[in-house]
């Protein structure tokens, strides 16, 4: 119900309940000084060379189910230039998720490991969860929720960011021949 957020590029970012429409637009929530982190992975695209990763957690009021749009701005004062939409689950969904994560985070309670590895062995199984059952947001999101991940997470992590930045590279290179 309160969900993360990670992108490269833009500084701006705005949460609205719907589609966006520029003549009634209430922000649920805006964001100017995303949190960042530098990743050790060479990009092959001069415009996203060395460009951090911004990440941020949505802190407001609990979302309920239903649609909203993930907007980016360059000035938040002049339009979003991008809008991305998503649906939170239902009530019923929810709570069946959540009972069976729960449960998966107290099998994995081991005592003798350090808080930073619990957590992280929590984060991956949540993400291998979620992603069979093709939620892969949420299994995105659970991956780099922990605030100090162990190696391991954090190999995962770059991993991720990898495959990302490739798949938009491709992306722009596919658009370019097509123009």
């Amino acid at each position: 119900r309160n969900p993360a957020f990670i992108w490269q590029g833009f500084n701006t970012t705005g949460l609205i309940r719907g589609e966006y429409d520029i003549n009634d637009a209430e922000f649920l929530w805006t964001e100017t000084n995303p949190s960042t982190f530098d990743h050790p992975i060479e990009t092959t695209s001069e415009s996203e060379r060395n460009l951090p990763f911004n990440f941020t957690t949505y802190e407001g009021t609990p979302l309920s189910s239903g649609t909203y749009t993930w907007l980016f701005f360059i000035n938040l004062h002049e339009g979003p230039v991008l809008g991305y939409p998503f649906q939170l689950m239902g009530t019923a969904d929810y709570e069946r998720h959540s009972i069976a994560l729960n449960a998966l985070e107290t099998e994995l309670e081991i005592t003798g490991i350090s808080v930073s590895e619990a957590k992280s062995n929590i984060a991956i199984a949540q993400a291998e969860y979620f992603a069979e059952h093709n939620l892969g947001d949420d299994a995105f999101q659970a991956l780099f929720s922990v605030e100090a991940p162990s190696p391991e997470l954090t190999e995962i992590q770059n991993i991720l960011l990898a495959v990302f930045e490739t798949a938009c590279s491709d992306r722009e290179d596919a658009e370019e021949e097509s123009e």
